[in-house]
């Protein structure tokens, strides 16, 4: 797999307040307030000289939606202030901006924007349990995007603008900028699937004297062989050159299924190889798999997923170069009264650094991370809600000082309100 991989179940998911845009109607707006108490025993995630902390965090959020048929505008904006137990003069301000918008001025064309800005105190606001980067050192993470989508049945193209910016906000971070440009093609039919794209990206690093060049390439095609099962096929490849660290190609082949086992559970399945080839060492050969499970039951669904591969992070705020990583996650969520909701999670995903970078390790040092993560919501009111949230994670490492554990509990108290 050419790029980062995603966890489907974030590390704490009543951290900051939830996005608001629901379609409610052509023009809607929903506002929220969010106040909660927060305790962690390891607030900076170290493995020695733990600190406890107990938080108040206070975050309005308020979101906007618009839809005039050819014209769509998503507006959500949610500061929030964490104040610690030390006192209101270490209080700090985060913010999440996410903007979406499209413009489709004939049936064939389509056009849209994206823009996406986090800045935070706390670097598991990414959401990333195998993040280097821990506890409260702050960054800002930018992404700002622009597309245009072309399409004459069967066939659909696709041209994207895409632009990264994250700053760490620590002693010699890897603040990186980057520029990405990406072409696809696909064609649809009701016997088969065919498509490709290509990606060419331009960035740099203030730890690095040069920029560097990134490219890749992939192509798909599926088939169904019968009204349940859907064969697939895959193909990629990505280079890098030059970097901050070591040239390299990656290389991979996937084959695989989607099947509908039952009306109410489905399995996806893809295998194949992967080279990892830096230039001026040997190459290797690592398998790619990917399997995931959906089952919804009377009372409660069941995802479960697990992944293996190269991933490439460079344009990531924790940029940690080329890893080889696992992961697998187990969620139970149920809603069976009506007002309440509970969900259990579990995540483990292994890393191994091949290369040194400066928010990862040195090349060939191997992170083990597991997560628990325990959610209840109760709706006291229509508009008001109670939250509480437990989270447990637990690094193991072969460098000395790496691993770390830490239990967090959360409690929140939540008012929603829709004006229109």
């Amino acid at each position: 797999m050419i790029g980062p991989q995603t966890l489907a179940i974030p590390i704490r998911s009543f951290r900051f307040a939830p996005f608001l845009g629901k379609e409610l109607g052509p023009l809607s707006m929903v506002t929220s307030l969010s106040v909660a108490e927060d305790f962690t025993d390891n607030a900076n995630q170290t493995k020695n000289n733990r600190q406890s902390q107990f938080s108040t965090s206070i975050a309005p959020a308020v979101a906007f939606h618009f839809d005039r048929g050819v014209t769509t505008l998503d507006l959500a904006y949610a500061p929030s202030f964490f104040i610690p137990n030390t006192g209101p003069r270490e209080t700090t301000w985060n913010q999440d901006l996410s903007l979406r918008g499209s413009w489709q001025p004939s049936a064939q064309i389509r056009l849209g924007i994206t823009q996406d800005l986090t800045k935070s105190n706390n670097f598991q606001a990414v959401g990333d349990i195998t993040s280097r980067r821990t506890g409260q050192q702050s960054f800002i993470a930018n992404t700002a995007s622009a597309n245009v989508s072309y399409s004459h049945s069967p066939w659909q193209a696709t041209l994207s603008y895409v632009n990264g910016y994250s700053l760490n906000d620590v002693p010699g971070g890897d603040t990186s900028r980057t520029n990405s440009v990406r072409a696809g093609v696909d064609l649809s039919n009701p016997g088969y699937t065919l498509g490709g794209s290509y990606s060419l990206s331009r960035g740099d690093f203030n730890i690095s004297p040069s920029s560097y060049w990134a490219q890749s390439a992939e192509a798909h095609a599926s088939h169904p062989f019968t009204p349940r099962i859907t064969g697939t096929l895959s193909a990629s490849f990505g280079s890098q050159t030059p970097d901050v660290g070591q040239d390299f190609a990656i290389y991979g082949a996937n084959a695989g299924a989607v099947m509908a086992l039952t009306p109410d559970s489905t399995l996806s399945v893809s295998m194949g190889p992967q080279v990892f080839a830096p230039r001026g060492s040997p190459s290797s050969i690592t398998p790619s798999t990917s399997i995931s499970y959906t089952k919804q039951f009377a009372h409660f669904s069941l995802s479960a997923q697990y992944t293996n591969g190269l991933q490439t992070n460079f344009t990531a705020i924790n940029n940690t170069g080329v890893t080889q990583t696992r992961a697998a996650s187990v969620s139970l969520a149920t809603s069976t009264f009506r007002d309440l909701t509970a969900s259990l999670a579990g995540i483990y995903a292994e890393s191994n650094f091949k290369q040194t970078t400066v928010a990862g390790a040195a090349a060939g040092t191997t992170d083990r991370t597991w997560n628990a993560n325990l959610a209840i919501q109760y709706s006291l009111l229509r508009w008001l809600s109670l939250s509480l949230g437990y989270t447990f994670t637990i690094r193991t490492s072969t460098e000395a000082t790496a691993g770390f554990y830490e239990n967090n509990v959360r409690l929140a108290l939540t008012a929603q309100y829709t004006p229109f």
